[in-house]
């Protein structure tokens, strides 16, 4: 993105540079007569740079200004309407407007647990088929013949045929078993599956963030201790 002001072109993410050589922040957009240059990269600040502080730009991706970086960082520029653009900076003016507040956050872990489904195993039914031997008692019948004779006397009536040999077949009749198979349902088996609840203890090891403040290299005598500030 290339944005435009005055005489120059200034390319967002141009890195911007004081006097001293101080690198400030990097350029993200042009406002008006104001460079919108963000400082930091975990809390970053804008700070609005109004134009006539800008003292050389050459297009290859840094921009000058004319005054320090302890100048640009303290002279209101940290808000869109604190700086009128037709005043000139002041060489030499270090005005304290104020102090930075950082929040540091401070992370740590913490157990969760969710349940899931597994295949547990089974249960086998099996069925076989196994062969007994079954004795039936069946009642049968069959036809006997009893031969009862009677003395008689009377005059035959059969005519010449009397004396002929024949013979007379009496017919008999008996049962006899036959066997038939009939399947038939004996037993049933009911199968049910009954879900039970445990409690279960489990353990994991969680991280967190500890913030250790050293405070050794602060020099006692540039330090106010009841504000909290160094003394410039």
């Amino acid at each position: 993105m290339v944005t435009s002001n005055q005489n120059y072109q200034f390319r967002q993410g141009d890195e911007v540079f004081a006097t001293d050589g101080e690198k400030i922040g990097k350029l993200t957009g042009v406002d008006g007569n104001y460079l919108v240059i963000e400082k930091g990269w975990l809390f970053p600040t804008e700070y609005y740079v109004p134009v006539s502080a800008v003292d050389n730009y050459t297009g290859d991706g840094a921009i000058y200004l004319n005054v320090t970086k302890q100048q640009a960082l303290n002279s209101g520029w940290d808000t869109r309407d604190a700086y009128d653009a037709t005043r000139d900076v002041g060489v030499g003016q270090d005005t304290r407007v104020g102090t930075d507040q950082m929040t540091v956050p401070v992370h740590e872990e913490e157990l969760t647990a969710t349940t899931r489904e597994r295949e547990a195993g089974d249960v086998r039914i099996t069925k076989r088929v196994v062969e007994q031997n079954q004795t039936l008692d069946v009642p049968v019948s069959e036809e006997h013949v009893s031969v009862t004779r009677r003395i008689v006397d009377r005059d035959a009536t059969t005519g010449e045929d009397v004396f002929t040999e024949e013979t007379i077949d009496v017919p008999l009749r008996a049962e006899e078993v036959d066997l038939q198979k009939r399947v038939r349902v004996s037993e049933e088996i009911d199968v049910e599956k009954e879900r039970v609840q445990r409690t279960e203890r489990v353990g994991g090891t969680v991280r967190k963030e500890v913030v250790d403040v050293d405070e050794s290299s602060i020099d006692a005598t540039n330090y106010d201790w009841e504000g909290g500030e160094s003394r410039s």
